[in-house]
């Protein structure tokens, strides 16, 4: 998708080598690396092995010059920035003679390296377990980066785990922060008089959406109504989202970085908490 592709890239830096450029790493899903690097036409073919980085990162590089007609080529030097900051992976217990050695391995093909768990950050997680673990840091010279598990996964089957997955690997939690969740109580169910002060009553008015029976969230809809002079007056509702969510909230920010409910085929990763996107602010 080359709208896609445009988003990943990152601009060339003006650093002191004028080789080294600024890029954000792809991994394929065979182990292939990447480099999308505003200004060249392909993405640079990146050969390095046990780079300490995942797929989304913000990497500083030493670009080859470019040939003819074939792909560039980049080394890696360091990173810049880690844009993932969790993982779904399976627990492992590794024992020797005087003590347990923890790992998560992802199952994503976004890493490619097996998660270090210090045995304060297990959260009593047992070997075979499938957990999300959170991303801590990744030393220059270690081989592994190192996590803590912020949540044991029960009775996940695979596509669940792979569902949870490919949202993680977006940026996106079907749960919602607590500072975001807090700002939801003072908001009541049910309409008060001064939900309907400053707001046109439509309640009355037939209202249709295409949505199918199944669906919870209805944000937009249209109204047919026959007026006495023989026309009719066509009405477009839009779900009023503005009364609930003010600018500056908690809300707004949390809504601001998801930009888009996200949907896949056994679930939805809503924009809105639940409350306002299939309640309140549901058509």
């Amino acid at each position: 998708d080359a709208s896609d592709k445009s988003t990943k890239k990152s601009k060339v830096m003006n650093h002191e080598n004028t080789n080294e450029v600024e890029g954000v790493l792809d991994i394929t899903a065979t182990g292939a690396m990447f480099v999308a690097i505003e200004g060249l036409e392909r993405d640079a073919i990146m050969r390095n092995k046990n780079v300490p980085a995942f797929s989304g990162d913000r990497i500083l590089v030493n670009l080859d010059k470019v040939k003819d007609g074939k792909r560039p080529e980049a080394k890696f030097i360091k990173v810049i920035e880690h844009k993932l900051k969790s993982f779904i992976g399976k627990f492992s217990v590794h024992k020797s003679k005087d003590f347990e050695v923890y790992f998560v391995t992802p199952i994503s093909s976004k890493a490619l390296f097996d998660f270090y768990i210090s045995s304060k950050y297990t959260h009593e997680a047992k070997d075979g377990d499938y957990v999300e673990v959170e991303f801590l840091e990744w030393g220059e010279k270690e081989k592994n980066p190192r996590g803590k598990v912020i949540e044991v996964l029960k009775n996940f089957n695979p596509n669940e785990l792979t569902m949870r997955s490919i949202l993680l690997e977006r940026e996106f939690h079907q749960e919602f922060p607590e500072n975001v969740l807090e700002e939801l109580k003072p908001i009541q169910s049910k309409l008060s008089t001064a939900d309907l002060a400053d707001r046109l009553d439509m309640r009355n008015t037939l209202t249709l959406t295409i949505d199918p029976k199944t669906a919870r969230d209805f944000d937009d809809a249209l109204s047919v109504k026959k007026l006495d002079n023989d026309q009719y007056e066509i009405g477009v509702h839009i779900a009023d989202v503005a009364h609930y969510v003010k600018e500056g909230t908690e809300l707004d920010k949390e809504a601001l970085r998801r930009a888009t409910s996200v949907y896949l085929p056994d679930r939805v990763a809503p924009m809105l908490p639940e409350k306002l996107s299939n309640e309140l602010c549901s058509l």
